[in-house]
């Protein structure tokens, strides 16, 4: 995942393509803790995503929130494996609003509303996705399953008022925070701020076993700047026998009235 650059547009990046293709704050009286067995913890933390072996599919909303407007949309997500995963976002009546695929080495991007149909190697989509939307596929997909952008280096560790940990990596002006329950080893936020001022967040809720791992059955991103902020809520996760080859091909584009 790209996490070296364009960091103080991040919010506006995950916000964008969430919309498109898959459309916690607070740490007041923040007290130092002894690092110890909580390096242990963060271990954990990041050691417990593991690889769905089963195949599965599953449903929900996304609900998108900004000063201006308030839009429910609905998603189903099929996954195979780590090199197999297809999310397809609909609005009302069913419209096809974007689908978004990673099958083996390749992937592809589509957008109807926008006229964006792209595929083609993952670093290739990815390159083109954060184009026209502004984050890779890859990257959201990992944000949505659980696992933040991962950073590298020293932390300090300190506990906030609600018991959760907190390790916080700052280099220069940037500062990244995240939130650790201690008591299941799970993330359950992450902040990035940009010299002294929150530019967004991700919330990780409500966390359940499926096959060899964990998932938070809710992520909520916010982003500061303009106040906006998605949420994305599983109603269901079921496990599937195996998928069609087909799935994992990209649709081709709609043609519109008229063409020939």
């Amino acid at each position: 995942m790209r996490q070296d650059k364009n960091r103080s547009s991040s919010n506006h990046r995950i916000i964008t393509l969430a919309v498109l293709c898959f459309m916690m704050v607070g740490c007041a009286h923040v007290k130092r803790a002894e690092k110890g067995d909580l390096e242990d913890l963060w271990n954990k933390a990041w050691s417990s995503f593991k690889t769905d072996d089963q195949p599965f599919s599953a449903q929900g909303k996304i609900t998108y929130d900004s000063p201006k407007l308030t839009q429910s949309l609905n998603f189903v997500w099929r996954q195979d494996g780590s090199r197999h995963i297809r999310i397809d976002i609909s609005g009302f009546f069913g419209i096809s609003l974007a689908s978004a695929c990673i099958s083996d080495d390749k992937a592809w991007l589509n957008v109807p509303l926008k006229s964006l149909y792209v595929s083609g190697s993952i670093s290739d989509v990815d390159s083109m996705a954060e184009k026209a939307a502004g984050i890779g596929i890859e990257g959201l997909l990992e944000v949505l399953q659980g696992r933040p952008p991962l950073e590298a280096g020293r932390y300090s560790i300190a506990q906030d008022a609600e018991k959760f940990y907190l390790f916080v990596f700052t280099k220069k002006d940037t500062t990244v925070t995240y939130r650790l329950d201690r008591h299941n080893a799970r993330i359950v936020g992450y902040q990035l701020d940009i010299t002294g001022k929150p530019e967004y967040s991700i919330g990780y809720n409500d966390w359940k076993p499926f096959n060899n791992s964990f998932r938070p059955q809710a992520v909520e991103i916010f982003s500061y700047r303009d106040q906006t902020g998605l949420t994305v809520k599983f109603s269901s996760v079921s496990p599937e026998r195996s998928f069609a080859k087909d799935v994992w091909e990209q649709p081709a584009p709609r043609r519109g009235f008229g063409d020939e």
